[in-house]
Formats: C-alpha cells, structure tokens, sequence
C-alpha cells in the first residue's frame, strides 16, 4: 500500500512539473501570429516598405535549359526531374528616406514544402533577375524578380505530375509573427512608376 502511495505521489509531481514547464514555454515563447495577404494587398516587409505579389511563371523546358547552361550547370548528371518558378514582387518604400531591402529571406512555399532563392541561378543570370539587394529612392515602387528550382523528389509522383496546379505562397517571416503572401498564375497587381529595367523584366517574364 506504501509502495503505491509513493507511486502515485511521484506521478503527480512529474505531471505538476511537466503542466508548470509547459506554460513557462508557452509564456517565453507564445504562439505566432499568421498574417496573409491575398492578390493586390500588401504586408509591411520591413520598416516603412511594402511588399506584394505581382505575378509567377513556370519556365517551358527551353527556357529553363537556357537559365541552367547560363548557370553552367549540367543537368543530365541529376537524377531526378526540376522546374524553374520565376516570381515577381512589387516592393514600394512608404517613407521619406532611401532605403536598402535585402530579399534574401524571400522563400517560396507550398504544402510540406519551402525553397529559398537559387543564388546559383541568379548569380548565373544577373541580368535577367533582380538584386539580392535592392535598392528603393523615397516613394520609389519597384518590381523585382527571383528564381526558385524545385525538384520532384520533394514530392509523391501523382503530385509532381501535377505541380503547376498547386498553390504558393511568398514567406519572408516566420515567428513571432507568420507572414506570407499568396500567389498564383495570374498577375497580381500591376505596380506603377517602375523603373525601365524592372518594367522590362516583367513584361518579358508575364509573356
């Protein structure tokens, strides 16, 4: 009888100590917040710059050999099948002052699965897509473009068979608050005042 006493006392101290533990985390860590923005809204991206999607494009096999050879990369050693995504923001600085916006956080995702910017593909053709760094004059609206590879071992066959069909979305922050940006195979939003550059880019990569 002593000995079960003793058992059972020992379990409510585990269990008290487990339950006082488990809010002590939930208090030094609280559940993040998910912040979304559908098609033409926009998130604060940092401090006085917006940030909102304006379009995606699945490159056709020509044109993603042409990105891989360009990035001096061999594809027929990869034993598995990729696709290019191009996708444009439109970033637009709200304030008074210059300002530089790193994207290198940028990720794309879709259910299960999340890739960042291929800096191979864009060191490769850095003519063709946008800086890791951009820069915004004071009211200046800009849209910039990115690569991203994904590649079908991330996936079950019947879903890589149909991946242009999924839904994606543009993170760029993840705790305390979820932030991110739904996209899809429309334009989103046109943005005005671009620079020629910029206005060059999308109009080639919406065609």
């Amino acid at each position: 009888m002593r000995k079960k006493i003793i058992i059972i006392m020992t379990a409510i101290v585990l269990v008290g100590g487990f339950i006082a533990g488990y809010r002590n985390i939930n208090q030094k860590y609280p559940a993040r917040k998910v912040e979304t923005a559908e098609k033409g809204e926009s998130l604060e991206f940092l401090d006085g710059v917006k940030i909102s999607a304006n379009g995606i494009k699945w490159l056709s096999t020509e044109e993603q050999a042409a990105i891989y050879e360009n990035s001096g990369i061999d594809t027929s050693k990869v034993n598995y099948d990729t696709k290019i995504i191009e996708v444009s923001v439109c970033l637009k600085n709200t304030t008074e002052e210059e300002k530089e916006v790193p994207i290198t956080y940028l990720s794309l995702e879709t259910t299960g699965v999340g890739t960042a910017i291929s800096q191979e593909l864009l060191m490769g053709n850095s003519e063709h897509y946008s800086s890791m760094v951009e820069k915004l004059e004071p009211g200046e609206e800009k849209v910039v473009m990115y690569p991203y590879e994904i590649c079908s071992i991330w996936f079950h066959k019947k879903d890589w068979k149909n991946i242009e069909m999924r839904s994606f979305w543009m993170t760029f922050a993840s705790y305390p608050d979820k932030l991110f940006i739904f996209i899809n195979e429309e334009q989103v939003k046109e943005c005005r005042n671009r620079s020629p550059k910029t206005a060059k880019m999308h109009s080639k990569s919406m065609e």
